[in-house]
């Protein structure tokens, strides 16, 4: 699933502040979930291992959404926010066991078609199934700072505040991680030493 353009994002987030200005913040719910739920939907694909997980961490994110959207202070970007809300969801999932979260998705059907129709785009060719075995070798965390750094393409503040941790130790993390990829490739054979 690739990512809004920053165009689409602007135009986006402007539709959501219109709707939540005109008193509609169920409108303005509805338009973050089907703007930004497959590209979440695709983070935590990539995060996790099966889509089974994904999907259940991205119904716990839309229930946290739904519970916290009056409280949001836009002290970031609505994107930033719902990729920390996933990454926060996804924790939680990995602390408990990846239990079952119930969700009733009744009221919002676009959280329903969101899980069920997105196919993650680094799914779909042989090589980059190669590079999503690499990618599965990584920690969860490092996962989550190469999709969000390289395929969402998030400002270097913006994965900071989403994985709680200071810029310049990401920037620090991410040169290691190119390089464990590289390795692997490498020994795999897929790429030339």
């Amino acid at each position: 699933m690739a990512a809004p353009s920053a165009e689409q994002r602007q135009a986006l987030d402007a539709e959501v502040d219109r709707a939540l200005a005109a008193g509609h913040a169920r409108e303005a719910l509805a338009r973050l979930i089907s703007g930004y739920g497959p590209e979440l939907l695709s983070f935590l694909s990539a995060v996790h291992h099966d889509r089974e997980a994904a999907a259940e961490v991205f119904s716990q994110t839309c229930e946290d959404l739904l519970r916290t959207f009056s409280s949001f202070r836009r002290e970031c970007s609505y994107r930033t926010w719902l990729y920390a809300l996933a990454k926060t969801a996804s924790r939680r999932h990995g602390e408990a066991g990846g239990g079952r979260v119930q969700v009733a998705l009744s009221d919002t059907p676009e959280l329903e078609a969101a899980r069920r129709t997105t196919t993650a785009a680094f799914l779909r060719t042989d090589w980059k199934d190669r590079f999503r075995a690499l990618r599965e070798q990584l920690d969860p965390d490092d996962r989550a700072l190469l999709v969000l750094r390289v395929d969402r393409d998030l400002p270097w503040e913006d994965v900071a505040r989403v994985l709680g941790a200071s810029a310049p130790a990401l920037r620090k993390r991410f040169e290691r991680i190119k390089v464990t990829l590289r390795e692997s490739a490498t020994q795999a054979g897929w790429l030339e030493p």
